[in-house]
């Protein structure tokens, strides 16, 4: 649902991915035309009223099947999603709010609970709390500095299921 594989190959960006899967499925896909964060609360607010993006992301929140990255907290940093969004203060805040992840676009705790930052009002993303509606949420990672994310996931029930190497799976029902 978000997020990018190699930002130097435009062959495996998810929008790439989402195409060729649906056209080996034989299914219809959507993409969502916006940066994943705004530059202020009211910018995302108006982006989100645009036609295209708010049909996008009605239809990501009436999702059967999701397909996600899970992120991690490293370095007191969120990744390269969030790179020019998070300044010194965003990654102060981050670490005193106990966050460990994020899954497109929304950060959690050790718990799988969102947690709101001053970040979320200018995220463009389908709605945290559908996750836990969605039938089917397939995380994917393997990293096994991702584990702790990973395993807040599952534990708050925003992933039924997980695409990994034997190390991560190993790792994280030694977590349990």
């Amino acid at each position: 649902m978000l997020g990018s594989l190699s930002s130097a190959n435009s062959l495996t960006d998810s929008p790439e991915i989402c195409r060729m899967m649906a056209e080996r499925l034989g299914c219809a896909y959507s993409l969502l035309p916006a940066p994943l964060i705004m530059g202020s609360a009211e910018v995302a607010q108006a982006v989100r009223s645009e036609k295209l993006i708010a049909m996008t992301l009605a239809l990501g929140n009436r999702a059967d099947i999701a397909i996600v990255g899970v992120g991690a907290i490293r370095q007191g940093h969120s990744g390269k999603i969030f790179h020019s969004f998070e300044d010194a203060a965003v990654a102060r805040e981050l670490q005193e709010k106990g966050v460990v992840g994020h899954i497109c676009g929304h950060h959690i705790d050790m718990d799988g609970n969102h947690v709101r930052t001053s970040l979320c009002e200018r995220t463009i993303s389908i709605d945290f709390e559908r996750f836990r509606d969605i039938p089917l949420v397939i995380g994917v990672a393997w990293e096994t500095w991702r584990a702790r994310a990973l395993h807040a996931c599952l534990v708050g029930g925003l992933m039924s299921a997980l695409a990994t190497n034997q190390g991560m799976a190993e790792l994280l029902l030694d977590m349990d």
